[in-house]
């Protein structure tokens, strides 16, 4: 077994874990935050959107969203230079 094939295996494997670790990081968070502030409504709904963003990029396939959004634009860009320039590097 080659080390990408390795590596790639282990990646799938420990996928689940990190998606779960999250989404308990994310609520612990949330509750941190609630019990801390004394539930001051303004920074638990800031804290409460950014857990939501975490679990929807962790286990919802957002950080997939944004890698495909970054390919589209990256392959859309032109390939060709229109105008190259030759230099003579040994005068």
């Amino acid at each position: 077994m080659s080390l990408s094939e390795y590596l790639n295996n282990l990646f799938s494997t420990w996928t689940g874990v990190v998606q779960a670790f999250a989404m308990l990081a994310s609520i612990v968070l949330v509750i941190v935050v609630a019990i801390v502030t004394r539930l001051a409504w303004g920074k638990l709904l800031v804290t409460s959107l950014v857990a939501g963003f975490v679990i929807w990029a962790v286990t919802m396939n957002g950080l997939g969203w944004f890698s495909q959004t970054i390919n589209n634009e990256t392959n859309a860009a032109p390939a060709t230079i229109t105008n190259v320039v030759g230099h003579d590097l040994a005068a």
